[in-house]
């Protein structure tokens, strides 16, 4: 019965040594689940940052790159107005050279006439004096030769 009863007992501290170490790999198992969600999560963590991160100098790339093709385009346009302004500003230069230079040829034109419209009252005055002059001579010789018929 002695024996029987530590058979018994030996049986009952090796299922409770058992039981115990059952425990204690069931606690290790757990912790280690534990500690490998904790890592998985870690990691998804970090991999989301790192995506964050990515993203985030994607978008701040984008946005330098937009920047950028917006300063170009009012550069391009700027440069466009300038030649506008430049090509406008040489058409009324030339628009000008061309109407002084046709006033020029105008009034050149004018003087001209003018002047010719003097050259030949000019004319017509020494003409009509050397008529006169030829005419008074004539009634001179007329008057002398009446003159001297009458003598």
């Amino acid at each position: 019965a002695r024996r029987d009863e530590e058979r018994r007992r030996e049986e009952e501290r090796r299922r409770e040594e058992e039981s115990i170490r059952e425990q204690e790999e069931e606690g290790q198992r757990r912790r280690e689940s534990v500690r490998r969600k904790e890592e998985e999560r870690r990691i998804r963590d970090q991999q989301q940052l790192d995506e964050d991160n990515l993203r985030k100098q994607q978008d701040e790339e984008n946005r330098e790159a937009e920047r950028r093709r917006q300063a170009e385009e009012r550069e391009a346009a700027q440069r466009r107005q300038a030649d506008e302004r430049r090509r406008e500003d040489e058409r009324q230069r030339d628009e000008e050279r061309r109407s002084a230079e046709e006033r020029r040829k105008e009034e050149e034109n004018q003087r001209r006439i003018a002047e010719n419209e003097i050259r030949m009252a000019e004319e017509k005055k020494i003409e009509e004096e050397r008529r006169l002059a030829e005419q008074k001579r004539i009634e001179e010789e007329r008057r002398l030769a009446e003159e001297r018929r009458k003598e």
